[in-house]
């Protein structure tokens, strides 16, 4: 339990530090190739509806680009647009990394594992003392299943919470890009929209392969 916890830290801190890396090498090719096509309803609730709800924040930028007349400031959105695409590709990408692991057997059984461990512990609990102890291995194993179990639901449930924050911040970007539709966008108002997207990226980033290698040791592909 103790060596899961650790790794499990590990890979978060680690999946921070790499995300920058593998962010700046990707940066200057845009959305990566090869990616499938985002469809939210090939996955479950909550991952679903934050894909949905990024593609609607991406149509109005794409609407507020075509109302937009040809032009510097009509350039500029467009680039925007481009940002805020990638951002919504990789919020895709992290949600099916949360529905990969809402998914695993550990946490769609969690459940039954709960009950089992009460009955364990009732069934110790009134046994006679020359059985009891005998009774402890079975116990103790009922316990680390369900340890590891309540382990990747908090891990779900943090992503899952980190996610709704970073959708939170793609709105406000997009009210922002909206606004400077209306008026002549300058260099310095674009740059400072694609700081704040790019740091999105990073962010999101992070989180996915936080996920991918809490998924990893889920698996047990991670040595414990």
């Amino acid at each position: 339990m103790a060596a899961f916890v650790a790794l499990s830290a590990v890979a978060v801190v680690l999946a921070g530090a790499l995300a920058f890396v593998a962010f700046a090498s990707k940066r200057g090719r845009g959305v990566r190739a090869g990616r499938p096509s985002v469809d939210p309803f090939t996955l479950q609730d909550p991952w679903r509806r934050h894909v949905q709800n990024a593609l609607a924040a991406q149509a109005k930028v794409e609407r507020a680009v075509d109302q937009r007349a040809d032009g510097p400031t009509r350039d500029r959105l467009l680039d925007m647009s481009h940002e805020i695409n990638d951002v919504v590709a990789r919020i895709w990408e992290v949600a099916s990394e949360g529905h990969r692991l809402g998914s695993a057997s550990r946490l769609t059984e969690l459940s039954s594992l709960e009950r089992r461990l009460a009955d364990a512990e009732q069934a110790v609990a009134e046994a006679p003392a020359d059985r009891s102890e005998a009774m402890q291995a079975s116990l103790s194993s009922v316990r680390s299943s369900v340890g590891a179990a309540r382990r990747l639901a908090l891990a779900r449930n943090d992503s899952d919470a980190q996610l709704r924050q970073l959708g939170s911040r793609l709105d406000e970007l997009v009210v922002r890009t909206i606004e400077l539709s209306s008026v002549t966008v300058s260099a310095a108002d674009s740059d400072s929209l694609r700081a704040d997207l790019d740091s999105m990226i990073v962010d999101l980033e992070g989180l996915r392969q936080g996920l991918q290698e809490t998924q990893a040791l889920a698996d047990g592909s991670v040595e414990r």
